[in-house]
């Protein structure tokens, strides 16, 4: 609710904790909506007039700065590592839906991501990302991908030591 929201007025919100707390004591209950129903067609309805207003959405300034964020990222990669560049570029795929399974793809993008700075200037940097990607879309509770990200902290931390 608070990402449908003005801009500013959602992260004033997002900026208190208290206020949050009792915000989703309220509305976060898990609510399936029956579209079969007046109630729930106009709820669906509702929200989808919003969409002149989007552009001035706290989601959507949040999921344009993140996406920005993420652009650069590739395109730095890139001119270091073309295979590695277009590997973050498909990362993206991770983030997808609303609610909890957005924030779930969100986590798992975040954490594949996190895996670049141990995997930069080897060989197979790209293919470690596509597997980590790969992972992170084989299960929902991310169990195959914790299993590859330390096994790509294993091998860094033998590197770092190999090195020093």
């Amino acid at each position: 609710m608070v990402g449908l929201m003005p801009a500013g007025l959602g992260a004033a919100l997002e900026a208190r904790p208290k206020m949050m707390k009792t915000f989703n004591r309220f509305i976060d209950r898990g609510r399936r909506i029956r579209t079969d129903t007046i109630f729930g067609f106009g709820m669906l309805w509702t929200i989808g007039g919003l969409r002149r207003w989007r552009r001035g959405l706290l989601r959507h300034k949040v999921e344009a700065a993140h996406m920005r964020e993420w652009l650069q990222l590739a395109e730095s990669e890139r001119g270091r590592d073309y295979a590695l560049g277009v590997e973050v570029l498909k990362c993206r795929r991770l983030i997808k839906g609303y609610s909890d399974t957005h924030a779930r793809g969100h986590s798992k993008f975040d954490k594949v991501l996190a895996c670049l700075p141990m995997l930069r200037g080897r060989g197979d940097a790209a293919d470690w990302v596509r597997r980590l990607r790969e992972a992170a879309l084989a299960d929902a509770e991310g169990v195959a991908l914790d299993g590859a990200i330390r096994t790509v902290r294993s091998f860094a931390d033998d590197s770092g030591k190999l090195a020093g």
